[in-house]
């Protein structure tokens, strides 16, 4: 097991990655705090769980969410800097909202969000799925 180093852009593009090297990587325009080396799982299940707070509502986030693999040898936060995009945002993507049930109320302008097993709810609506990490 070795430890993340930051990806360097040049390297990356070539293939190679330099662990320990700060450089900015930036993948898809948005998440920037991106890492290289050889991942071990327990590296991936290591990482803390992330608590979001919304007017004293939590959704807690496991760490496994919080990393999407770019490549064999990249991952990168599934945060993304805000800075980057068109707009002035958080946005809560895709990763965070597995095994979620999300409600939008569009009446009183609320979404609330709650535990789900989404394998087992597509198998009571009769869609096939597979299990996510």
């Amino acid at each position: 097991m070795s430890q993340l180093g930051r990806v360097d852009e040049t390297r990356a593009s070539r293939g190679e990655l330099d662990q320990g090297v700060v450089e900015s990587y930036v993948f898809e325009g948005a998440l920037d705090l991106c890492f290289g080396g050889s991942i071990s799982g327990s590296i991936v299940g290591g990482v803390p769980e992330v608590v979001l707070m919304f007017r004293g509502e939590e959704i807690s986030i496991s760490g496994e969410r919080l990393l999407y693999r770019v490549s064999d040898r990249v991952f990168c936060f599934t945060f993304g800097n805000s800075d980057l995009v068109p707009v002035e945002a958080y946005i809560i993507g895709h990763h965070h909202q597995r095994d979620k049930w999300v409600e939008y109320d569009l009446q009183n302008s609320r979404v609330g969000f709650g535990k789900a097993r989404c394998d087992l709810v597509g198998h009571r609506l009769g869609m096939p799925t597979t299990r996510s990490r």
